[in-house]
């Protein structure tokens, strides 16, 4: 079992891929409404913003 502390690194770690993964769809979305994909672009940027939130949620508890 993960210290506390090995937990905490292992979430930050996560958090900042998820801010990656949210600005990488801003960079997609602009290509997406081009061709129509704009609505399932916009869904997985709502799930990383989601995700963030889990893992701040997460981080709070430690």
């Amino acid at each position: 079992m993960a210290s506390k502390e090995g937990l905490k690194l292992i979430l930050e770690e996560a958090l900042k891929m998820e801010v990656t993964a949210e600005d990488n769809c801003e960079k997609i979305l602009h290509e997406a409404k081009i061709n129509g994909f704009a609505n399932a672009v916009r869904h997985i940027e709502n799930d990383e913003r989601n995700h963030q939130e889990m893992v701040k949620k997460l981080l709070g508890f430690l």
